[in-house]
């Protein structure tokens, strides 16, 4: 049964799962599509711009981080994409699709990376 601590947080309490995931920004749409029209795996795109890990771009797809000036920079060389459409999504490029980008969040191979990544 579920209490109190002498605190007043819960214990014995089930985590939550299944949470629904909250809806991307613009801005982590746009490194994810500009990933995957380059065909870059996470750890590839974090080799080629010079980031510490795969986790870290996983990190950016998913808003647990925003790249720093230098690191959307990096980004945008890696996948030779214009850093100002990274940044604000102007003249996007032909290719983008956000629909497509957004639906590569359901199916996409590139779940959370493991922490050796």
């Amino acid at each position: 049964m579920a209490g109190l601590s002498r605190i007043g947080y819960p214990v014995n309490v089930a985590p939550r799962r299944n949470h629904p995931r909250p809806e991307p920004t613009a801005l982590a749409l746009r490194i994810r599509a500009a990933r995957l029209h380059t065909k870059l795996s996470q750890p590839e795109l974090a080799l080629r711009a010079h980031l510490a890990n795969g986790r870290t771009v996983w990190r950016f797809e998913v808003e647990a981080r925003v790249p720093d000036a230098e690191e959307l920079a990096a980004i945008a060389d890696a996948c030779d994409a214009d850093p100002g459409w990274l940044l604000t999504g102007a003249h996007a490029p032909e290719w983008f699709d956000e629909d497509a980008a957004r639906r590569s969040l359901d199916g996409e191979d590139d779940a959370k990376p493991e922490a050796a990544a």
